[in-house]
């Protein structure tokens, strides 16, 4: 999955922003599905089987990134966020704008150490006090450059390569999930129950892409593929034992909704019958597109299984591809497990 990853990593995807992936997932799916549609939101919908029971898989296609939100009369470009995102990482990172059918390079502005007084070195710079710098001499001249309002804007952070399998880019969150989504429709064959496989939009925005998507399929289980915060960094605290290698997160809970039992009980079981290593999780703070399935018509059981990722919502998340190879693993082995599933169905 490297190789795919790599390519997803290096398209852009800002939330709102997702034909880029939406079209290297959909000729990927083309290969293995039985049918492959776009729905009106953008959402990109594989179909595999045509059995009773319905299973959906998703992945979010975005990542967060920015928008142009004004532009000063001297040529600098204000924005906003998209998706949330740390402030003190901004300053100094190159971005690309997606401006008219082309891409501009530009700067996220920091004034230099030797220009700041005592205070400043201590203060945490706001997002509004921020800055692009593209080159242009004056607003005519971003004007003639093409540049406009609402513009989306991505971070570089190319896909890299680093000891022990693990490997650091921007938007690993969630390209992981839907490398993992095209690799599992690869070697499922269902029988008896019908496959979804769906990458999201707009997740990174409030969930969007999903709540259409679980009402317009109604499946009778829903997992949602996607990464969380391993906290095995100088800096993570205890915040929980989430580390880097030690196999895909179940997660329990998140901010809004908590895995539904036969659900988790179904996976763990595969999972140790498989000799596969897993991790369990609970999230205070956040949450995926399984989090929303609960109040979707009747209400969907559901359950988010993640990658852990360190510095997520960075320009440089870093993962394990033996985590990734695990989880893809661990879905197939419980997609196989005909006899739990129709428990479920």
């Amino acid at each position: 999955m490297k190789e795919m990853l790599k390519k997803l990593v290096e398209a852009p995807g800002v939330s709102g922003y997702e034909n880029s992936i939406r079209d290297i997932m959909e000729k990927e799916l083309k290969k293995t599905c039985d049918s492959v549609e776009v729905n009106k939101i953008g959402n990109l919908i594989a179909k595999k089987g045509n059995g009773k029971g319905k299973i959906l898989l998703m992945a979010h296609m975005d990542e967060i990134g920015l928008m142009v939100k004004n532009i000063t009369e001297k040529g600098f470009i204000r924005f906003a966020p998209v998706g949330g995102w740390d402030q003190k990482v901004l300053p100094a990172q190159k971005i690309r704008i997606y401006a008219n059918n082309s891409v501009i390079t530009g700067v996220i502005g920091s004034k230099p150490i030797h220009l700041q007084e005592k205070e400043e070195l201590e203060k945490i710079i706001k997002l509004k006090e921020l800055y692009i710098d593209v080159g242009a001499k004056n607003k005519k001249d971003i004007e003639k450059i093409g540049i406009k309002i609402g513009d989306f804007i991505g971070l570089y952070g190319e896909f890299s390569e680093l000891k022990n399998n693990l490997v650091t880019g921007y938007g690993l969150d969630d390209r992981a999930g839907c490398a993992a989504l095209i690799e599992i429709m690869k070697q499922i064959k269902p029988k008896d129950f019908t496959i979804y496989a769906v990458g999201t939009v707009q997740e990174e925005r409030g969930l969007i892409g999903a709540r259409g998507v679980g009402f317009q399929i109604n499946p009778n289980i829903a997992l949602a593929i996607d990464t969380t915060i391993a906290c095995d960094t100088p800096d993570a605290g205890e915040e929980s034992g989430i580390k880097i290698g030690n196999g895909p997160v179940l997660n329990i809970m998140d901010y809004s909704s908590v895995i539904h039992p036969t659900i988790k009980n179904w996976l763990e079981t595969v999972a140790e019958k498989n000799k596969i290593k897993y991790q369990r999780d609970v999230l205070i703070e956040g949450g995926m597109d399984s989090s929303l399935m609960s109040i979707v018509r009747e209400g969907i059981p559901a359950a988010g299984i993640c990658v852990p990722a360190r510095y997520i919502h960075t320009p440089n998340e870093v993962l394990s591809l033996d985590d990734l190879e695990n989880l893809v693993k661990l879905v197939v082995a419980a997609l196989k497990d005909t006899k739990e599933i129709k428990k479920l169905l």
